[in-house]
């Protein structure tokens, strides 16, 4: 050993002199305490090594429950989006491609389309709306109307496939947040449905402007009538989540 190793090295015997038996003791010694460092090490980078791996493939055996729990919620979320997007797409091709392709005048040579629009007109103002102020009349009307016939289409959807649920009320001061976004959701897609939409030529304002442009354009009118009618499908969706888990949480508080 040079002169920095000899420093290193302990007397192991005990006889004041550090002998070639202390040498070799201590350096057996060294190299276990090393090799027990590197197995530490190397023990260290397999657990680390196993679990992102398990991570990376998602099995849940592998790393915390909490983890897999939080991998699998934004999954779902990323389909839930992805699925609302897929869904407006088609429900917004399906009306810009009426608008083009249907005769303009539809309603006077099928009287079945007609008594499906006359159905729809006796719930939905909007209908003779578009009927007195709209360039293409028949069109508009028969579009307008089944989309909004969709809607209930939409809303089961929701309902069954997005599985949104009500945070679990603790306090009056949740109860009355619930409340409130129930009442909040149910106007709102009642006013897009019934009220804001289509507005009366020339009312000026956001829905003013939208309708007077869904008027005059097919393409605006089957962007707008689309979107707004899909926001209106969502609150009904949001309402009826909220009013399904509002219930069983009263009936859990009342019977249980």
């Amino acid at each position: 050993m040079d002169g920095s190793d000899a420093q290193a090295v302990h007397d192991i015997d005990g006889d004041g002199h550090i002998d070639p038996g202390d040498e070799a003791r201590d350096g057996l010694r060294v190299s276990r305490a090393r090799l027990a460092g590197n197995g530490y090490v190397f023990g260290c980078l397999k657990r680390f090594g196993a679990k992102g791996w398990a991570m990376a493939k998602g099995d849940p055996a592998d790393f915390g429950p909490e983890s897999y729990a939080e991998l699998r919620g934004r999954k779902f979320e990323r389909r839930k989006n992805h699925e609302i997007l897929v869904v407006f797409g088609v429900y917004f091709g399906f009306s810009l491609f009426l608008v083009y392709v249907v005769p303009q005048n539809i309603l006077s040579h099928f009287p079945f389309f007609r008594g499906v629009v006359d159905g729809v007109g006796g719930l939905v103002p909007g209908v003779e709306r578009f009927r007195q102020s709209s360039a293409f009349p028949e069109v508009a009307q028969l579009v307008y109307s089944l989309q909004i016939a969709l809607i209930p289409m939409i809303v089961v959807w929701g309902v069954l496939s997005l599985r949104i649920s009500l945070k679990e009320i603790t306090t009056k001061r949740e109860l009355f947040r619930a409340l409130g976004a129930l009442l909040f959701y149910g106007l709102v897609g009642f006013s897009l449905v019934f009220l804001a939409y289509p507005a009366s030529p020339g009312l000026g304002g956001m829905f003013g402007q939208m309708s007077d442009s869904a008027y005059a354009s097919k393409f605006w009118f089957a962007f707008h009538g689309s979107w707004l009618m899909f926001a209106a499908s969502m609150c009904f969706i949001l309402f009826l989540v909220l009013a399904k888990d509002f219930v069983f949480w009263l009936a859990g508080v009342w019977f249980g």
